[in-house]
């Protein structure tokens, strides 16, 4: 983990298990063209309501930025291998696979919301009271961190 990882805990992955690779499944698949879906809507949505209302200011230019390059960060972190994630519990053989699909689902619940977050952020510039669904989406992405560490230590 010299230059990059995801840090969800204190435990690394043993050595015994460190050659391990996991290929996603239909609901991964499904997570990212959501995380997709929700970010190329939230774009055009914000654009359009921006070039409708005078236009679009810095910003804005500087948000759509942010999102991007978050968007980016979480969907290319979901590739990473399982070496470069810390967990919450310890690693071994007969946890790996359960833990390291934990984390990576948690990885794509997060951009699917967080996408949506920068996406209501900006819109609510234009009407305030869109804040209320950006909390919503925050207690949202709450659960879904507490509901990973619960998972994550109930299934050590």
């Amino acid at each position: 983990m010299k230059y990059f990882g995801i840090n969800m805990g204190m435990y690394s992955v043993d050595e015994s298990c460190s050659k391990f690779r996991y290929k996603p499944i239909v609901t991964d698949r499904i997570m990212e063209a959501l995380a997709i879906l929700s970010f190329v809507v939230g774009w055009g949505i914000t654009l359009f309501l921006y070039i409708n209302n005078g236009g679009v200011t810095g910003e804005v230019y500087g948000g759509l930025v942010a999102s991007l390059l978050v968007f980016l960060l979480l969907f290319t972190s979901t590739y990473t291998s399982a070496e470069k994630i810390r967990y919450p519990v310890k690693i071994n053989k007969n946890n790996i696979v359960r833990q390291y699909v934990f984390a990576l689902r948690l990885i794509r619940f997060m951009n699917i919301f967080v996408s949506l977050f920068f996406s209501i952020g900006l819109i609510s510039h234009i009407h305030p009271r869109m804040m209320v669904l950006n909390f919503v989406l925050l207690v949202i992405m709450f659960v879904g961190v507490a509901i990973y560490y619960i998972s994550a230590i109930r299934y050590r």
